[in-house]
């Protein structure tokens, strides 16, 4: 591997992995959602799929730099994409406090638009577009592991 500094973070390539560490600037989602983007389509990933990484990879992003940090210091955030044949797996590392998205409820869909409510819906969302999540908090970091299988060959 050999690192590619870009704006500040690292952007690393092997074959069907590619790796993106970014500052905890929401500036950054910008430049992530490229990332993500281009990912998808070197690999030629189906439309709904693309999306649903993208969607999935900015959702986790927002919920990290919101919540995980009691600081206003530099944290470094690790986007890590994997192709496979049958699927494509998004690792996410970060080094705030401890949080597992999985342990909120799976809450019922709203009826209408008195019930919804305007913010927690994305890890609802991360949970409808990818078809698995696994969370563990290893060497102080949190990571989430979200995996999509591939239906197009």
């Amino acid at each position: 591997m050999s690192p590619q500094p870009r704006s500040g973070a690292d952007s690393e390539s092997i074959g069907a992995e590619v790796r993106l560490v970014v500052p905890n600037n929401f500036s950054e989602l910008e430049r992530v959602g490229v990332w993500v983007r281009r990912f998808a389509r070197e690999r030629n990933l189906a439309h709904e799929h693309a999306f649903g990484i993208d969607l999935a990879v900015a959702e986790a992003l927002t919920n990290i730099m919101s919540y995980a940090y009691c600081d206003v210091a530099r944290h470094d955030i690790v986007i890590e994409l994997r192709a496979r044949p049958d699927q494509i797996r998004v690792r996410i590392e970060d080094d705030g406090v401890p949080f597992n998205p999985l342990d909120l409820p799976v809450e019922e869909e709203a009826q209408n638009l008195d019930e919804a409510q305007p913010n927690g819906r994305g890890i609802p969302l991360m949970r409808s577009f990818m078809s698995e999540l696994e969370y563990v908090r290893h060497d102080n970091r949190n990571v989430l592991n979200m995996v999509l299988i591939r239906t197009e060959t």
